[in-house]
């Protein structure tokens, strides 16, 4: 037996219990590591078996997310367990090795426990369609049990395997085969992890900016859901649904004409924020997200840059700048600090940004279901929130952050706003003016609550300007008032702008078409920065833009609604090269509006409804000229377009470079 030696009072370790130490540790080392591999890939098969944002990638590209997400949580996690094995050789603590130990076992039953939460609520959800997403009440408390019963269940058994492995003094064969196996995962994640790592390319912001800043002024964002502009007074509209816009933009810049560049909500505010088609980013609804120099591309940086306070006041996951991936964008965003909950700014700093996604992504799923289970932050349910009016976030809640922050000294700030009064089967507006006799929405009356809707959102302007005018702030504010769609999701109807410079600058009208993609260089150009070459719109302080410039917009693949319980999903049986998650590219030309479809492949033509300017026939394109303008354009964004030479007329066409 050995003998036990002291040093000022300490005892020291024989080599003997040394030895057992060591052993114990690296058991619990592997242990962590396995759990972990194991959590990791559970929700990588999760996310390939759905639409995720791996969806257009090779398998090896998605192999080297799962291998190299999970070596970067293992280092995390033995660094950790070192600190703990470190801790445990203190003078003084030495003794209380096993108990560290123990503490150290916790962690990899942390990751046990989480995995088999997700894997029971991903069962039931996709099985019987209810989980924890769609829990309330005493259902969110019993989720929460369960969560602590498994738990409870991976500690004791994670402290039965220690226990027992501080009696072993050997490298028997259960901790051999640990090891091999914990081997074998970090030689295939660390070359390929590595080489994803080096092959990656640098973010790089692209942003390069010309000319010299004359002018910061707060900058106001604010927009309603699926407005149509033939339903506002403002636009002539013979109800008055504007009462307040109709006066307010004598002293604007109003455009008669202005179209969005998607048909949904996503694809429309990315449109916005980058100046850029989506089809040059290829976002236009989720799982899509901003990926590489477009994901740090938009006029959003360039203000943060500038001093600019940016917080995001719109709705999670179909409008949340997180979700869409807005790099070095919003300090707030929907309530929340971007700094404290984003793990993705911090991985995004050493790990290709599709393995930083990834793992802020399955970190989020996670977090996500542990508050709610525990009555500490409701999750939210992206699906109602678009198919049941069943917003997280009121309006009034959105009014209420937008005044606090008008209120504040955070100068200069852009505030983005996206109200949803006028979304689709909102039953319950404020102003029952129009819909004053319906005691329920049906088909028939839908337009009523929608016009009253549109009521509301133009009384959320007066009230909004009316703060301004009390603080004093009025003149040193732009304000765009805005929509991302027209109403039913269409991008073939006229949509409001209305841009109003400080001391009423610029009043006046912009005849000709306009487009969403116009308002960041519009507003860079006001601030006296030259708009960067990649947006592709056209600042509306140069005046009328060509009155027949194409204007170019897209609409995701149909949404299959069967069996979903009304749920909007892509369907994705038409999800297939070359065109993907596109399901129509649409050009408007004046008053005519062209549309292409996917799948299957055909066309489409007509004319925009109740459009007040229209061009002369001798001035527009021909036929043949529409679809090689299309067809230039879906060039120029690198989309293959071998499918489509005939498709069209029985004339072969070839998109020729611009």
């Amino acid at each position: 037996m050995e003998k036990s030696f002291t040093l000022n009072g300490n005892p020291i370790p024989s080599a003997l219990e040394r030895k057992v130490r060591f052993l114990s540790w690296a058991n619990l080392a592997t242990l962590a590591v396995l759990a972990i591999y194991f959590y990791v890939s559970m929700e990588w098969l999760f996310q390939v078996t759905k639409p995720s944002f791996m969806d257009a990638m090779s398998f090896g590209e998605k192999l080297g997310i799962l291998l190299l997400s999970g070596l970067f949580l293992v280092v995390v996690s033995l660094v950790l367990l070192l600190i703990l094995f470190g801790i445990s050789y203190l003078p003084g603590l030495t003794k209380y090795w096993k108990v560290l130990l123990w503490i150290g076992g916790c962690l990899p039953a942390v990751f046990i426990a989480s995995t088999a939460l997700l894997l029971i609520d991903n069962f039931t959800y996709t099985v019987f369609q209810f989980g924890i997403v769609t829990s309330d009440g005493i259902e969110r408390g019993i989720y929460g049990i369960l969560f602590l019963l498994i738990l409870a269940v991976c500690i004791r058994w994670m402290f039965q395997i220690l226990s027992k492995r501080t009696q072993i003094n050997q490298l028997d064969t259960s901790l051999k085969v640990q090891l091999l196996a914990c081997l074998a995962l970090l030689i295939l994640s660390i070359p390929l992890g590595g080489s994803l790592y080096l092959s990656a390319k640098t973010a790089d912001s692209g942003i390069t900016l010309e000319g010299t800043t004359v002018r910061r002024p707060n900058i106001l964002l604010l927009g309603s859901d699926g407005v149509d502009a033939d339903h506002m007074s403002l636009y002539g509209y013979k109800r008055d649904t504007t009462p307040f816009l109709t006066n307010f933009a004598k002293s604007a810049l109003l455009s008669e004409n202005n179209f969005p560049n998607a048909n949904q909500t996503s694809g429309s505010l990315v449109s916005i924020y980058t100046g850029k088609l989506p089809t040059a980013t290829r976002l236009l609804y989720p799982p899509d997200i901003l990926k590489g120099q477009d994901a740090f591309q938009h006029f959003v940086a360039i203000l943060k840059n500038e001093g600019y306070y940016n917080a995001d006041i719109s709705v999670d996951y179909y409008a949340d700048a997180d979700v869409l991936n807005l790099q070095d964008s919003f300090v707030s965003i929907n309530g929340r600090s971007a700094y404290t909950v984003k793990i993705f700014t911090l991985t995004s700093r050493y790990l290709p940004e599709d393995v930083a996604y990834f793992i802020s992504t399955i970190a989020k799923r996670l977090s996500d279901r542990i508050l709610h289970i525990f009555y500490i932050r409701k999750m939210i349910n992206p699906y109602a929130e678009v198919t049941q009016t069943l917003f997280s976030m009121s309006d009034e809640d959105r009014m209420s952050e937008l005044m606090s922050l008008l209120s504040s000294n955070k100068q200069p700030m852009f505030v983005h706003v996206h109200f949803m009064a006028t979304h689709g089967g909102n039953e319950d507006p404020k102003n029952r003016v129009f819909s004053a006799d319906d005691k329920h929405m049906t088909d028939a009356n839908a337009i009523d609550f929608y016009d009253d809707g549109i009521l509301d959102f133009d009384q959320e302007m007066s009230e909004i300007v009316n703060k301004l005018v009390k603080t004093g702030k009025l003149d040193q504010t732009m304000i765009i008032v805005y929509t991302d769609h027209g109403y039913g999701d269409t991008s073939k109807a006229r949509i409001p702008l209305l841009i109003h410079f400080p001391n009423g600058e610029y009043a006046g009208k912009i005849v000709n078409n306009t487009q969403n993609i116009d308002i960041a260089p519009t507003i860079l150009d006001y601030m006296g920065i030259k708009p960067p070459d990649w947006m592709t719109g056209q600042s509306l302080l140069k005046g009328e833009p060509p009155a027949t410039r194409p204007i170019f917009s897209a609409a995701p693949n149909y949404f299959d609604h069967n069996g979903s319980g009304g749920r909007e999903e892509l369907d994705l049986s038409k999800s297939m090269p070359p065109f993907y998650q596109f399901g129509s590219f649409i050009m408007v030309v004046c008053q005519n509006w062209y549309q292409l479809h996917t799948s299957p492949l055909s066309w489409e033509e007509g004319e925009i409804p109740d459009y007040p300017t229209p061009c002369k026939p001798d001035v527009l394109p021909d036929d043949q000229q529409v679809k090689q303008m299309l067809l230039n354009q879906l060039k120029v964004n690198g989309f293959d377009l071998s499918s489509v030479q005939t498709v069209l007329d029985n004339k072969p066409f070839q998109a020729t470079s611009p």
